[in-house]
């Protein structure tokens, strides 16, 4: 519907505006004209150093498109050492996302390969 906001385009703009103002404080800076005043504390700054932020996401998360935090998907966990969403082995699954283990199938049953999303993927 009308109302509903796309997430791409909101996204977007807010980049659009943080490259903005990034771009005017720059601007400022360079130009001698910026003063910050935090409290009763006044900082005058001469240099400032700018550049990209960098995303740090929780477990359970890898970094996706315009530097966001992804869930690892259904079937998958996140490996906390190569900070990567690995497929669920053969014979385990996993039906949440962002989740750091596979369960393993009742009852010594197995999967058809890696990547089970459920419990009914065991037979």
């Amino acid at each position: 519907t009308e109302d509903e906001l796309d997430p791409v385009s909101v996204l977007t703009s807010l980049e659009e505006s943080i490259d903005s103002l990034s771009n005017l404080v720059q601007n400022a800076v360079e130009s001698g004209n910026f003063t910050l005043r935090i409290w009763w504390d006044v900082v005058q700054a001469d240099s400032l150093q700018m550049g990209s932020a960098e995303t740090s996401c929780d477990d359970g998360y890898v970094k996706g498109r315009n530097n966001t935090c992804v869930a690892c998907p259904v079937g998958s966990l996140y490996n906390v050492t190569s900070k990567k969403c690995d497929e669920c082995e053969e014979g385990s699954y996993q039906d949440r996302e962002a989740q750091l283990e596979c369960l393993p199938c009742p009852n010594e049953q197995t999967t058809f390969g890696k990547g089970a999303d459920g419990v009914t993927s065991c037979l």
